[in-house]
């Protein structure tokens, strides 16, 4: 009965180098080649560089990482990745 949850994020120097995408897209992709995609699955995204440190992405920011997610989702899953459950 257990529901994993699949944390992803990227470091402040990936965020500044404009590689937050190609960084949470991976880590995304290496769970969907080995998960069950028909067993219950939540992603939380959480930026390494807020862990601690006081600072907070924008909303902006976690929509865009959101957007991604879920598109990249659909992609692998189609209708089925809308219902995955995205964390922040």
């Amino acid at each position: 009965g257990l529901v994993p949850v699949v944390c992803i994020g990227e470091s402040e120097k990936h965020r500044v180098e404009g590689k937050t995408l190609s960084v949470v897209g991976e880590q995304m992709a290496a769970v969907l080649d080995w998960a069950d995609l028909g067993a219950p699955l939540i992603f939380a995204y959480e930026p390494v560089w807020a862990i601690g440190t006081g600072k907070v992405p924008t909303l902006d920011e976690i929509n865009e990482v959101h957007q991604f997610l879920r598109e990249q989702l659909v992609q692998k899953m189609g209708d089925g990745g809308r219902s995955i459950p995205l964390l922040y």
